[in-house]
């Protein structure tokens, strides 16, 4: 029997051969591809703050909320 992480990589591998036989896949992906090499498509960082600063909110709330 197959772990979880190797039927999903199985899957993914099977779903992707599927998507790259389509014309409209290809046309997509080409697409993107020209527009990030034009520099209309930007990757943005990641907007969520590090685990450590959500604590150190909590904490700082809680501080804030005690002292009153």
């Amino acid at each position: 029997m197959l772990k979880i992480d190797e039927q999903l990589a199985k899957i993914i591998e099977d779903e992707k051969a599927k998507f790259e036989s389509e014309s409209d896949y290809r046309n997509i992906r080409d697409f993107l591809r020209k527009a990030e090499e034009a520099g209309l498509i930007r990757k943005h960082p990641y907007s969520i703050p590090q685990p450590d600063t959500i604590g150190k909110k909590l904490r700082e709330s809680i501080k804030v909320k005690v002292a009153k």
